[in-house]
């Protein structure tokens, strides 16, 4: 037989179970939003070349071979996410 702090503490952790699941689905759709918030997203050499699985110093030789479409900000590339899916569309 169930005590009733046993019980409380079921219940307890129920409640908690819940609302990780339901912050787990709010921050989906947070992401979702965000996404869609900003189509035209500019990554880093870093965050292109980890899509692209390939080197830092391979995206910046694609982007001077212009291989790839890009931007220059501060002197730093910075690269569309569409920009990386039309490459990829083209490569595949």
């Amino acid at each position: 037989m169930e005590t009733v702090i046993e019980k409380k503490l079921s219940n307890t952790e129920n409640q908690i179970h819940n609302l990780t699941m339901q912050v787990n689905s709010l921050v989906a759709v947070i992401n979702d939003l965000l996404k869609k918030a900003n189509p035209e997203e500019k990554l880093t050499v870093k965050e292109a070349a980890e899509i692209l699985r390939v080197k830092e110093n391979t995206v910046r030789e694609m982007c001077k071979n212009d291989k790839i479409g890009y931007e220059k900000l501060g002197g730093q590339y910075r690269l569309k996410r569409s920009a990386i899916a039309d490459y990829l569309n083209r490569h595949n």
